[in-house]
């Protein structure tokens, strides 16, 4: 990009690049490509175009020509080399002396020293940035709002994403998206429940899965990994004929995925998307939420009144009916293991059923997350969020209500912004803004 003489030119990190490209056709596909017209250029031709390129910033520098190399370089750039094979006694410096400084008459300037920010438990958003609401609320975003604020903050407020450079979708949110879509598109094409022949379900399985692979799930199809695939291929052969089977046996009628539900609460306008609901002969709805995995996990959630998700999806549906009898009943599907997790009810007569510890129900998990959303608004409409990540001390500032959800402890397992939320050795002490 030299197009006349500069008095100085500094080339820096001059180093060795690897810019010649190599043609991934062999020699009888290029012959070809060339008796069709294409001309490739020769990596000789490039490597003599190279050449000459890299003399430009040299003969270009009027004056001086400063190149700079690094010591953690693999190799040296192919002038530099040349340059101290045909010049003898060649000026060279380190950078770090006195006599380069001097040499190429670098201006000093002394920086203060300036510490990390030190991670908080709290921080105090300022008077002048005043925190919009927001318009709709999904499972997601409270979860957010009452567990983890400062994500909350991010995510939503400030509108902070992670790059769109992403890796692939991989191992078991993968297999969770192939199942819920391969589900989703069985449903779509068998409305009515009880016409099921289960004996046929493995068999449509092994003629749409592979299709669906092919289309959104291709890293399973790459080399070295053809077990992996066929076990997942093996695990939806079990998973959709033993739905389908717990369905037969609650007299399900027909069902719905991805039913989009809205409706208003206390915080606002609430959405969200249940995997299945299920409508029995009976009149009885079953909410089914679809995990891949995390068996045990979901079993002690709903052991331990955690099923915040299956509750958000309960209110949904509460706010939709007439009657307001709470007649949703509350099941998850673990598609790995082809076992249903049923809260408190027998609708699946062969599913594991749960009862919570402390006899609650649904509603009342869902009038103690009420709770606690208020108790956190009362800390963001005065612009305080709570970090709660590792590396901050929980001074219990505000004390939880009695009724309110168990909030302590951390909850920044699954964040994105681990990066923003301070220097996790500097962890501030109680009571320090």
């Amino acid at each position: 990009a030299f197009h006349c003489a500069l008095q100085e030119i500094i080339w820096w990190d001059c180093q060795a690049s690897d810019r010649v490209a190599r043609w991934p056709w062999p020699a009888p596909e290029q012959a070809a490509l060339q008796n069709a017209g294409v001309m490739l250029q020769t990596e000789a031709a490039q490597l003599d175009w190279l050449a000459q390129a890299w003399l430009r910033p040299i003969l270009f520098a009027s004056e001086r020509c400063t190149l700079v190399l690094h010591d953690d370089t693999d190799r040296h750039h192919p002038v530099w080399d040349r340059l101290t094979a045909n010049i003898k006694g060649l000026a060279l410096h380190n950078i770090n002396s006195d006599a380069a400084q001097q040499f190429l008459q670098l201006p000093l300037q002394a920086l203060p020293a300036r510490d990390l920010p030190a991670m908080k438990r709290w921080w105090q958003m300022p008077a002048s940035t005043p925190i919009e609401a927001r318009k709709q609320e999904s499972y997601s975003s409270l979860q957010n709002y009452i567990y983890s604020p400062y994500q909350w903050l991010l995510k939503y407020a400030a509108r902070i994403r992670p790059g769109f450079i992403e890796p692939l979708n991989d191992g078991g949110r993968l297999r969770g998206n192939l199942a819920h879509h391969l589900v989703e598109q069985f449903f779509a094409g068998h409305s009515d429940i009880a016409v099921i022949d289960i004996t046929s379900v493995a068999a449509w399985v092994d003629k749409h899965l592979p299709v669906l692979i092919e289309q959104e799930g291709a890293t399973l199809l790459t080399a070295g990994r053809q077990a992996e695939c066929a076990e997942f291929v093996a695990g939806m052969r079990r998973a959709l004929p033993a739905l389908v089977q717990h369905l037969h046996d609650a007299g399900v009628q027909r069902v719905e995925t991805e039913r989009l539900e809205t409706a208003d609460f206390f915080g606002g306008e609430l959405q969200g998307y249940i995997d299945l609901l299920a409508h029995a002969a009976s009149g009885q709805e079953i909410i089914v939420d679809l995990k891949w995995g995390g068996r045990n996990y979901q079993r002690k959630n709903l052991r331990e009144g955690s099923y915040l998700q299956l509750a958000v999806y309960a209110q949904l549906r509460e706010s939709q009916a007439v009657s307001k009898s709470g007649n949703a009943q509350l099941s998850y599907f673990i598609l790995r293991d082809a076992q249903m997790l049923s809260l408190s009810h027998k609708l699946f007569p062969n599913a594991e059923i749960i009862d919570p510890d402390d006899g609650g129900d649904w509603q009342s998990l869902w009038r103690s997350f009420e709770s606690s959303w208020r108790w956190r608004k009362l800390q963001i409409d005065k612009g305080l969020f709570e970090v709660t990540a590792k590396g901050t001390i929980d001074d219990q500032r505000f004390p939880l209500p009695a009724d309110a959800l168990d909030l302590q402890g951390y909850h920044d397992t699954f964040s994105d912004y681990g990066s923003l939320t301070g220097w996790y050795e500097q962890a501030a002490e109680p009571g320090d803004d």
